[in-house]
């Protein structure tokens, strides 16, 4: 599993769950300051790990002209030489072609993948793997990351009717979600879950998303958990700057 045409001694910037709707909100503007960056600048690769957008579903072209100042910073950044990695999170997917129609040379990834930072395997994805022993998610994954769930978003359901049965789901999660979430009882549950996912696929290390609460873990093993948390709040983004990994805080 290990992405042996990455040079581990490469910089990069990871950033996930920034759940972008449109181009003036809070979630835009720290995807701008992240690319404004010095650590960006000074990078070899930029990497999303999935819900960069609250929606983005299908092969449907409105949404190049919907986020047409994201592809064009991408385009720009591929041009000053950068690697970009975007892998699927639960708000964005089935959007390969939708990069395709955009000119870019992004390496989509529909999983989360085995990479190598400082001599250590790290397994970098959206983040819902580290939810080790969450069985209803796991069937909901199985149902949309789907090729059949990909033909229905992306050839049969018009784009007005994803968009509104995507924000109807998203209002419907958030409410459920303020009502039951406990932060100290869902990080435990996600520590334990990083964890087993290391020990079963005998990793140094996990970075991912999707959680929505911060971790930088070091366990007793050695191995480690890096968390992007919610960016829109904590206004950080993970660097690696060749030798070590580390928080890098915005000015917004």
């Amino acid at each position: 599993m290990i992405c042996n045409e990455y040079n581990a001694n490469m910089k990069s910037v990871f950033l996930s769950d920034l759940h972008i709707q449109n181009k003036d909100d809070q979630s835009s503007l720290i995807f701008h300051k992240t690319l404004e960056s010095p650590e960006l600048s000074a990078a070899d690769s930029l990497f999303l790990l999935g819900d960069i957008f609250d929606l983005c579903i299908g092969n449907h072209k409105q949404y190049i002209d919907k986020y047409d100042f994201f592809f064009k910073a991408l385009k720009r950044l591929e041009d000053a030489g950068k690697k970009i990695y975007f892998i699927e999170g639960n708000h964005d997917f089935h959007l390969s072609d939708i990069f395709k129609s955009a000119k870019l040379n992004v390496e989509y990834l529909k999983k989360g993948k085995v990479f190598q930072f400082a001599g250590k395997s790290f397994f970098v994805c959206h983040g819902h793997e580290v939810d080790y022993y969450n069985i209803y998610f796991k069937r909901w994954y199985r149902i949309y990351s789907s090729k059949w769930f990909s033909f229905l978003v992306s050839y049969i359901f018009p784009f007005k009717l994803i968009e509104y049965l995507g924000a109807k789901a998203s209002q419907d999660s958030k409410k459920r979600g303020q009502k039951t979430f406990n932060k100290d009882e869902m990080e435990k549950k996600y520590l334990i879950g990083a964890q087993a996912l290391i020990k079963e696929k005998q990793l140094d290390g996990v970075i991912c998303g999707h959680t929505h609460i911060k971790a930088n873990i070091q366990f007793d093993d050695k191995t480690q958990y890096f968390n992007l948390g919610f960016p829109s709040k904590g206004k950080e983004f993970l660097f690696f700057d060749g030798e070590n990994f580390r928080f890098i805080s915005l000015s917004v």
